[in-house]
């Protein structure tokens, strides 16, 4: 028997449509796809740069990690998951506080999702999360004033982002350069960041190419990247296609700098930096 179909209906079937449509449509995954490691040592590498890159307020010190042979066994199975040694710190300069690391772990779960440490924000957490809203720059009076303080750690963030060798122009000769940020600050995100206290050789790099500056090590590395890395990079908070785009443009966009009180002064100063802040000090 057939039943005549009305307007109403054919009106009610094409919303049905429709929202099958919609629905197939959407992606409901709120996580990056699942990922496995097994005893994949270049996806350690992936992970344990990934992860320094992406907390740039705090350090990764592979050397330490390698001295204390973390670097040799990569990782351990615990049960189903498997967990890789980090020996990190809320960055310091490198006479600040030696000796002050703190070992944990990335775990990575059977079903493949990546926990990371809990870091607690800091000071420059605090800065590079908010670099569109932090202005001024450190009174040169009270620089002048603090003569028992043989260095400090201090960031500075750049009006707009400029090559490496222009920094090193603009930088005095007696400061050490620690960190560069390779992106822009967004509100409650960290910059992409490359350390430059660590030779690259200890970052999984069997060797450094000619070009040792931090953009071309920083570049060297995204050139080892594959697609399969991207969802290794995504449990991180990393995208691909940003290191990429970062490592063709090698610009940098800030830096932290440790240096004496008077060469403070002197690249505060310049033309060049939007805003500069302390973050530690050496007495």
């Amino acid at each position: 028997m057939n039943y005549p179909v009305t307007s109403k209906a054919k009106i009610f079937i094409a919303f049905l449509l429709s929202l099958l449509f919609f629905l197939s449509a959407c992606d409901y995954t709120t996580h990056p796809t699942p990922i496995k490691l097994g005893s994949n040592d270049r996806s350690i590498w992936v992970i344990l740069n990934g992860f320094a890159v992406a907390n740039p307020d705090y350090q990764v010190n592979f050397f330490q990690m390698k001295a204390a042979g973390l670097l040799d066994q990569k990782a351990t199975r615990a049960g189903s998951n498997i967990e890789i040694p980090v020996l990190l710190e809320a960055r310091p300069a490198q006479s600040f506080s030696w000796g002050k690391w703190v070992q944990s772990k990335i775990v990575i779960e059977q079903s493949g999702k990546i926990n990371t440490p809990a870091l607690g924000a800091w000071d420059l957490t605090k800065l590079i999360e908010n670099t569109d809203v932090i202005s001024g720059k450190i009174d040169d009076a009270v620089l002048g004033h603090r003569s028992p303080i043989r260095s400090m750690q201090a960031v500075i963030w750049l009006q707009e982002p400029i090559s490496e060798s222009r920094l090193s122009e603009i930088t005095p000769n007696s400061a050490h350069l620690d960190l560069v940020f390779l992106s822009p600050g967004l509100k409650g995100r960290k910059p992409i960041g490359w350390d430059a206290q660590e030779d690259c050789t200890l970052r999984g790099m069997e060797v450094c190419q000619s070009d040792r500056t931090l953009t071309g090590q920083f570049r060297q590395w995204t050139s080892m990247l594959e697609g399969v890395d991207e969802q290794i990079l995504k449990w991180l908070g990393l995208n691909l296609s940003e290191l990429q785009l970062r490592a063709t443009e090698g610009k940098i966009y800030g830096a932290v700098l440790t240096l004496p009180p008077a060469d403070l002064i002197d690249i505060q100063s310049r033309p060049e930096v939007a805003w500069a802040q302390i973050i530690g000090m050496r007495m």
